[in-house]
């Protein structure tokens, strides 16, 4: 079974079927740790974002790429036909103040 992590993700605008059960519900969607990987190789790959926090990776990649439709990068991810975007069953919590890499790693294993 493949699990999905709630991750940089929020309902937005996004129809029914993939919202949560109300307004105020937790976003439902999330992203796989292939797809976070993705991520990483588009954006550069492990050299690229090696050292840096999650906050400045959120700086310096999420923002940048969600800025003009403000929406989550969930949302815009699926609209491009993203595979490794759906329905998260999984949260994962962490302090955005450690490496980003880290966190992966941690996932990962």
């Amino acid at each position: 079974m493949r699990r999905f992590t709630q991750f940089w993700c929020s309902s937005g605008n996004l129809p029914p079927d993939q919202l949560s059960e109300g307004p105020n519900d937790f976003p439902s969607l999330g992203i796989t740790l292939k797809g976070i990987k993705h991520f990483i190789e588009t954006r550069g790959g492990v050299e690229a974002i090696a050292g840096l926090k999650t906050a400045e990776v959120c700086e310096n990649f999420v923002k940048p790429f969600t800025a003009s439709s403000q929406e989550s990068y969930c949302t815009i991810a699926t609209r491009q036909d993203n595979e490794e975007i759906m329905r998260a069953t999984v949260f994962v919590s962490h302090a955005w103040k450690h490496e980003f890499l880290d966190v992966v790693d941690a996932l990962e294993n």
